[in-house]
């Protein structure tokens, strides 16, 4: 705990500091423009908007999901060093970027077409950035299914930029795989116990909590670098949040001694029917996965309330743990609610959610 302690002293004046050789874009030009060159200056249709920008909700009717930025960049003396752009998050289906019309990066030459990415380090060529103005446009394509948008793009020295990366990195690309690694260890010394201590179902419920998102987590990695599996990797990615909340559910109905058959097989009825709605290409995929992610978020917080209401049940270690595992939930699966609508900025350090 004291090493974890330090760890996040160190990483917070990182993440607080700035640097004098990076520049942070908190605005950018927008056009819905279609075609595969930068389009020119001169050509109408430019609008300044404030990143981090989620242009779903912004998308002319008729219009295609793609989308093109443009950056002013003003260099007084070219630096030496090597430089780069920075994207905290690509939550996107690909993004092309083009440094004085030349292109230098492609999200989808370099993962999995449609896979959402953190801590995104384009490197650019030597030169390339030059003394007075330079144009950097980025061809973004959106997702139909999810929201999309660009979040504040920093520009600079690379090797600052890379640090800068790498706690990010840590902090929210690996947190889901964190916290599904620390789940399923609790879930299999939960079943280790269960084993060994005469098949209590409180710890039965807690070993396969536990390790269902552990599975998940696993099935949904095999998937990123499949292009056909955009379906299936959508229901992953809610199995992910919310498959592990249905024997959660029962382990609550558990301790609160609720015991009623019929809701137990209608919880797991209705988690059958997400993942199908949510898997088949469809005009409600949408629809769906914010409907179902709404109710299995609200269901974990609605049991809740008969444990904490008892005064013997809520002092329980097992209790305590349960709640804790709500708050967790909640954390992943807000974000994802609030993002979709526009409530937070992409750019946040949303420790525990990244698609």
């Amino acid at each position: 705990m004291k090493k974890l302690l330090a760890a996040l002293l160190l990483v917070v004046p990182t993440l607080a500091i700035g640097d004098e050789n990076v520049r942070i874009f908190e605005r950018a030009d927008l056009t819905f423009m279609e075609q595969r060159k930068p389009p020119g200056d001169s050509e109408h249709g430019w609008k300044e908007v404030v990143l981090p920008h989620n242009w779903h909700r912004h998308l002319p009717r008729g219009r295609t999901l793609q989308a093109w930025y443009r950056l002013q960049h003003v260099i007084e003396e070219p630096s030496l060093r090597p430089q780069g752009i920075y994207f905290a998050w690509l939550p996107m289906r690909d993004l092309t970027v083009y440094v004085n019309g030349e292109k230098i990066w492609r999200h989808s030459d370099q993962y999995a077409f449609g896979v959402t990415r953190s801590a995104i380090l384009v490197s650019v060529p030597d030169g390339l950035l030059r003394k007075g103005e330079n144009v950097i446009h980025m061809q973004a394509v959106g997702n139909a299914t999810w929201f999309h948008g660009i979040p504040r793009i920093h520009v600079g020295d690379a090797l600052s930029l890379s640090s800068k990366a790498g706690v990010r990195s840590l902090l929210q690309g690996q947190m889901i795989n964190i916290v599904a690694a620390a789940f399923g260890a609790i879930g299999l010394l939960s079943l280790w116990l269960w084993f060994r201590g005469g098949r209590d179902p409180v710890l039965f419920w807690y070993a396969i909590s536990g390790i269902s998102l552990l599975v998940a987590t696993a099935l949904w990695h095999l998937t990123l670098w499949r292009e056909d599996a955009g379906a299936l990797r959508l229901a992953l990615i809610f199995l992910r949040y919310n498959g592990y909340m249905m024997p959660l559910l029962i382990l609550h109905m558990r301790l609160a001694q609720i015991k009623i058959p019929w809701l137990e097989v209608l919880l797991w009825a209705a988690l059958v029917a997400a993942v199908a709605s949510i898997g088949t290409v469809s005009a409600w995929q949408s629809p769906a996965w914010i409907g179902w992610g709404i109710l299995f978020g609200a269901l974990p917080l609605v049991l809740t309330i008969p444990l904490l209401r008892s005064h013997e049940l809520r002092r329980q270690p097992a209790v305590i743990l349960l709640v804790v595992a709500d708050f967790v939930a909640a954390l992943m699966n807000l974000p994802a609610r609030a993002l979709r609508f526009g409530w937070i900025a992409l750019a946040r350090p949303l420790l525990l959610f990244s698609v």
